[in-house]
């Protein structure tokens, strides 16, 4: 289910019957549910048999990681959406960027605020990495974490991604990232 209102997380609504069902018939393996929070991510993990969520976690938005670890324990895998903050993480924007479509949704201030922040974290790319690159090693040095799925527009942003895979983050870098989000962003979120 892709991002359920929240009423309909607590496995009681009638659809985790009818999943229940096609599972048993073989029609279905697994389901789940699509979110973007902690709080939706604990509740799927408590009132229901979801044997995989998809969640939004990136550098920026660190929040649903509060619950990984229970998704390991019940043995539920975590497919990361979102993982390049719609862009901002690839490292093509910055405080001039405008946009159309669903990115529109960003005012003036918020572009500013992402810039400022990305600028903070361009040291992370010394080592010749790209950002995007950078932020993809980030989420899979997550140990929780099953896959992710980074959107690409053409075959040099896939083989960009996909490189991300060949070299590990630092256990050092992880924890200067995590130390980033929560002195930058844990009290003040930035609205997706």
């Amino acid at each position: 289910m892709h991002n359920p209102p929240v009423q309909f997380l607590n496995g009681e609504s009638p659809h985790y019957e009818l999943l229940e069902r096609l599972k048993e018939e073989g029609k279905i393996r697994a389901y789940g549910a699509s979110v973007d929070s902690s709080v939706e991510l604990f509740e799927l993990l408590e009132s229901t048999n979801s044997q995989v969520i998809e969640v939004m976690y990136n550098i920026f938005h660190q929040e649903p990681a509060k619950a990984f670890q229970l998704a390991k324990d019940k043995g539920v895998g975590l497919i990361i959406k979102v993982p390049l903050d719609s862009g901002w993480l690839s490292g093509k924007y910055n405080a001039h960027s405008t946009f159309e479509g669903v990115r529109s949704r960003w005012s003036k201030e918020q572009i500013e605020t992402r810039a400022k922040l990305l600028s903070k974290l361009r040291y992370l790319t010394n080592d010749g990495s790209t950002m995007a690159q950078t932020a993809l090693r980030y989420i899979l040095a997550c140990q929780e974490v099953s896959t992710v799925i980074p959107g690409t527009k053409n075959i040099q942003q896939l083989y960009e991604n996909n490189s991300a895979t060949e070299k590990a983050m630092s256990i050092d870098m992880v924890k200067q990232i995590q130390r980033f989000w929560e002195k930058e962003l844990q009290n003040q979120p930035l609205p997706w």
